[in-house]
Order: C-alpha cells, then structure tokens, then sequence
C-alpha cells in the first residue's frame, strides 16, 4: 500500500480494510459502518468523486453531530470507534493532512471501562508464538513508548497552559497522543507476557509456518510476485509484508507446500496465488 494524497475517499477506505484483513478478517458490520460513512463524503454536488485531502474538518463535524442527535448506543458508539480508527490511518499514513479523527469524540464510560477489565482478567490465557524477530521488536518498541511519557506529559502540560481547555485543540491532541500510547504500552505488555519465542529451526523447510518467508505470483498480472513472511497478529505490519496468520491471505497460506495454489477473497476480489518458494 502507497500512501496517496491524491487518493479519493473510497479507493483510501479499500486500502484500509486491505491493511486490516491483513491482520484477521473484517466484520460485515464494521464494512457497513466504514461503507455508510464514504458514501456521506464521497461526491461534490456535481457528481464528481472526492479526494480525501478535500475532506473538511466541518464535514466530519456535520457527520458526527448527525450522529449524536439519532443518540447514543453501543452499536452508534461502535461505529463512531470504526470511523474515528480509520480516520487516524488516514492520516498517519499520509492520505490527509489534518488528523481528522480528533473530530470524532466519544465520551469514556468508566463502568463499562472497568467491567471489560475485570471480565479480560477472567478470560483464559492464550499463549502467543513470536519469532525471535518479532519479540525483539516488540521489547524494543515498549521501551521506546515508555521513555517517551515525560515528552508527553510535558506536551499536555504546556498545551493546557496555552488556551482555554475547553476549546483547545492541541490539548486535546497531545491528550489522545498521550492515551494512544498508554493502551499501545497496555497491549504490549500483555503480548510480551504471554508470548513464546518460536524456534524457526525447527520448522520444515518445505511447508509454511508461523516465521517462514513466502514468496507468491498473483493469477492477476499487475500484482505479479509477492513476498510475505507469516507471523503473529502482534507481529502483522503489512506495510513491511508481514502479515498474520489469522489474515485471509496468512490462513490460506498456512500449512501448504511449495507449488500449491491458494484462493483469497479481499475487497477487491477473489485473487488464486501460487506458492513459488518458501524459506525459514
């Protein structure tokens, strides 16, 4: 994927949903959300398809106020959570200049909050295999996420001395900076006590594992050759061809052998792949 300010809204939304289904499948509910939300932003008055980085701070205000006023529910909550994710990918990868996510605000509910703790406490522990790689990467992102908190507080602090808090943007930034790398520290802790380093000697050379780099031809001609290398869904960066075993694509490569042809549907259709060399 190749982040594209010239990209319309839909052709950005595709890229999105292939970026998640590259990490575990997509809900039809979570599609419809996404679906419901470009097809409000989509068209100029003539017709004519949009360019996401035409998008307006007060079109998302207009959505979302549309939003409110229908009231709030677990499922508007869900949609709001959807659209205010793919808002920040939008804009970390580069498709629209303002981070319009911070337009999409959703009240924290601290007794909903502490009962999904409580309930996450009871669940039984899953085990999670990572290569030797992976968990390097993850130990060192950790380490790098919590030396950066006084950089953090000290932005929230010198944002709240610089306006009225009620209406100040860079508060509110520095504010969701600040709890986007908490749950990121939260993730990664629970990832890295739960995980098992996979031992990729081990493996068999001539069928695909969690570890093994695969290199696939499209049926497709303009897609051509791909290289994937398999991995945990802590693991997945598509960006990098690192996708997860829980990915359509990761799922049906799972297990199979060099020469095999595996189907994958994504968004943008059912696509055949042979398996031209697996290595580990």
């Amino acid at each position: 994927m190749t982040s594209n300010s010239s990209n319309t809204v839909e052709q950005t939304l595709t890229n999105y949903i292939e970026n998640l289904e590259s990490r575990k499948p997509v809900s039809a509910r979570i599609k419809s959300f996404l679906d419901e939300f470009s097809q409000r932003l989509v068209s100029h008055p003539d017709g004519k398809s949009k360019l996401f980085s035409e998008v307006k701070p007060s079109d998302i205000d207009d959505f979302f106020e549309s939003e409110i006023r229908k009231g709030l529910s677990k499922v508007s909550e869900q949609k709001l959570k959807e659209i205010r994710s793919f808002l920040r990918f939008s804009y970390q990868n580069g498709f629209i200049s303002d981070n319009l996510a911070l337009h999409i605000r959703i009240r924290r509910n601290s007794k909903n909050t502490s009962t999904s703790k409580s309930s996450s406490k009871m669940m039984p522990s899953n085990r999670l295999e990572l290569t030797a790689e992976g968990h390097q990467k993850l130990t060192d992102e950790l380490a790098q996420l919590k030396s950066g908190r006084p950089d953090r507080a000290e932005a929230i602090a010198h944002a709240a001395s610089t306006g009225d808090v009620r209406e100040n943007a860079p508060l509110e930034a520095a504010r969701e900076a600040q709890g986007m790398a908490e749950q990121r520290i939260s993730e990664l802790e629970h990832h890295l006590s739960e995980a098992t380093i996979i031992d990729e000697s081990k493996s068999k050379t001539n069928v695909i594992t969690i570890g093994a780099e695969v290199e696939v031809e499209s049926d497709k001609k303009s897609a051509g050759k791909q290289k994937y290398t398999l991995v945990s869904q802590a693991e997945a960066d598509p960006l990098k061809g690192r996708i997860s075993i829980v990915s359509p694509i990761g799922k049906a490569l799972l297990n199979k052998s060099k020469g095999d042809k595996i189907s994958v549907q994504t968004p943008r259709g059912k696509s055949t792949y042979k398996i031209l060399r697996i290595s580990h």
